[in-house]
């Protein structure tokens, strides 16, 4: 296409009426093959818009690894270089997520098919860019593909876009015309055809992973991912001593034994046993299950008056570098089970924080990074929702050049944030103060403002976050009279009820 008709900077045509509700009173005078075409015209759409995203990504992140790569020492080694560009990358990634509202998972996949590999993404951008693959499609060949050689790519774009319906009259043209189910078979027929089961077996141990879902219901899922030998090992382990139990009379079930045999045996290496019992005996003895809660390290947060059952209003309980709610029951159930320790958290009613401590040592340690875990309880890197206790305690202005191991001078910050702060990437401003504000600038100029966690209630219990550009001379908002945490600016200066922030 021309420069013309591809302007640098995207404005909708005035005609197409965006920002305003669509009534499907537009179409009453389509029939039923003209709507479903309009539907096919929007996806297409869609697929050349998401084409170039992927060029504005792709400029960006030239920019700044260009820019990181300029101010290396001319005799930095390739690790240097090569760690130089990971961290621009990754700064950009962060940048993206928090302009467009995205994933940081998504954003990762738009830089990912940018900048990596050109010869094995070209013909996935090519399909985007004539319509011919939708974004949620180029994700899948993007993750599936990961295994095979670039030079198989082009091979297996065109047979997953092929024409699916073999009758001489139909007119299908394959790409977006071709369904889904046909789609994902033609792609996990063309991955086993490029590959060796052996590569996708070596591929898929590389990438293992344990991780796990908790539910508001009070229940969730652990899983893991690993060698077929290993992972069958493990369940037999785990599926023996259910079953050994079943025979000796024990009540539950086989499927409530497995869960119980497998978290006991990853809290406490081994079946707990009664005091005074021989090893030969664990299977009589093991009942740790009757209504106790094996002892663990489990950090939840809940209010006063919920703990105390005056109120039903959920918490959070911390798994995985994650906070996830929970319903009040269940916490309560935790934290009144025998050994759990309560650490009480004395906040002010009216600005919702904790209500200076301060050591002469660097180090962050014992009660002040307690209380700074406590007063922050997220990141206080813009976009993060990581707990504070997975993060790690960070003089905002260095200890090198003055700066106090203090809560004045301490927060909470994720790694990959605060390698944004101590390599120059962001730069951050604290506001003086215990509960002092955060403003972080990017390389595109963008400033992002991070307070400590509101604790007032759960209304509030989301740390809202300011975003200004620093060219659009949008001023402060107006004064709501609510007392709420700061809201978020818009490049059109107006002012909206924020939603979370994106994790």
């Amino acid at each position: 296409m021309s420069s013309l008709s591809t302007p640098a900077v995207l404005t909708p045509p005035a005609g197409w009426g965006v920002g305003q509700q669509v009534s499907s009173s537009t179409f009453v005078d389509l029939d039923d093959d003209q709507l479903l075409t309009e539907l096919r015209t929007i996806e297409t759409v869609s697929a050349w818009l998401a084409a170039r995203g992927v060029a504005v990504v792709e400029e960006l992140s030239r920019r700044r690894e260009d820019s990181v790569l300029e101010r290396l020492d001319p005799d930095a080694s390739g690790r240097e270089r090569t760690l130089a560009r990971i961290g621009a990358r990754e700064s950009v990634i962060d940048e993206i997520a928090l302009a467009t509202g995205v994933g940081q998972r998504a954003a990762t996949t738009r830089v990912q098919l940018a900048r990596h590999d050109a010869e094995r993404h070209a013909p996935i951008r090519e399909a985007l860019a004539a319509g011919a693959m939708s974004w949620s499609r180029a994700v899948q060949v993007l993750v599936r593909a990961d295994a095979v050689d670039s030079h198989v790519v082009p091979r297996i774009v065109a047979e997953v876009l092929a024409p699916w319906n073999t009758h001489p009259d139909s007119g299908d043209d394959g790409g977006l015309d071709v369904p889904q189910t046909v789609f994902s078979w033609r792609l996990g027929r063309a991955v086993a055809a490029a590959t060796t089961s052996a590569a996708r077996h070596e591929h898929a141990v590389e990438n293992r992973d344990a991780w796990a879902t908790i539910t508001p219901d009070a229940d969730g899922c652990l899983s893991a991912t690993g060698d077929a030998a290993r992972i069958a090992g493990a369940f037999n382990r785990v599926e023996g001593i259910a079953r050994r139990l079943r025979r000796q009379g024990d009540a539950r079930t086989l499927a409530q034994l497995r869960s119980d045999v497998t978290l006991d045996l990853l809290q406490h290496r081994q079946l707990p046993l009664a005091t005074g019992d021989e090893p030969g005996e664990a299977f009589a003895a093991y009942d740790t299950f009757g209504g106790r809660l094996p002892a663990a390290r489990v950090d939840v947060t809940i209010s006063a008056a919920s703990l105390l059952g005056l109120d039903d209003q959920p918490g959070t309980i911390v798994v995985g570098g994650r906070e996830e709610h929970l319903a009040a029951h269940a916490l309560r159930r935790v934290a009144h089970a025998e050994g759990s320790v309560w650490r009480r958290l004395v906040t002010d009613p009216t600005t919702g924080y904790m209500a200076d401590l301060s050591t002469t040592r660097y180090a962050i340690t014992g009660e002040l990074r307690e209380r700074v875990i406590a007063r922050d309880r997220h990141s206080r890197v813009p976009g993060s929702m990581r707990p504070a206790q997975w993060c790690d305690t960070d003089h905002d202005v260095d200890f090198h050049r003055g700066g106090s191991s203090s809560e004045s001078n301490v927060s909470a910050k994720n790694r990959r944030g605060h390698n944004h702060k101590t390599q120059g990437r962001w730069t951050s401003a604290r506001e003086p103060g215990v509960h002092g504000a955060i403003t972080w600038t990017t390389p595109a100029g963008r400033t992002y403002r991070t307070t400590p966690h509101d604790y007032r209630d759960n209304a509030t219990r989301w740390r809202m976050i300011r975003t200004l550009a620093r060219t659009s001379g949008v001023g402060d908002p107006p004064d709501t009279g609510q007392g709420s945490a700061p809201g978020r600016a818009t490049s059109r200066s107006r002012w909206r009820e924020p939603g979370p922030p994106p994790f």
